[in-house]
């Protein structure tokens, strides 16, 4: 067996027993590390905050950025001089993960994502046009 095979079946084995044990949705989010989320804006070089703390600039006219599934409330602001703020509230919405979790973790896998993490649920959508509008 070449090298890759073996390195393909020892992350499906990872991948496999934490699905199993930790939930599956929880264990896809280890291997993504949270949701991308887009935002483009009619405004090049907006200041972008995070629940009011700064977390970067729109590269010209689009911000992109990780969230992770923590349960916590986000809200993301864009700023720019001479334009009025624009806030933009993420939601979530059921992981269709869910059902994979179900059938390859059984209720141990489920119930750990339903009831210990937030990975049941995705931040959706996940691409936003930010409108500034001059004050």
């Amino acid at each position: 067996m070449n090298s890759m095979k073996k390195l393909f079946l020892a992350v499906a084995m990872v991948v496999g027993l934490a699905a199993h044990t930790f939930g599956f949705a929880t264990a896809i989010q280890l291997v993504k590390g949270g949701d991308m989320i887009v935002f483009t804006s009619n405004v090049e070089y907006a200041d972008v905050y995070l629940n009011d703390q700064p977390i970067g600039r729109c590269n010209g006219s689009a911000f992109l950025y990780k969230v992770s599934r923590d349960g916590q409330p986000k809200i993301f602001t864009f700023k720019k001089s001479g334009y009025k703020d624009v806030q933009i509230k993420l939601t979530t919405t059921f992981d269709n993960m869910f059902w994979g979790n179900l059938l390859a973790g059984g209720l141990l896998g489920s119930s750990t994502d339903s009831w210990f993490t937030s990975n049941t649920q995705e931040y959706s959508p996940n691409q936003f046009f930010v409108q500034l509008e001059k004050q």
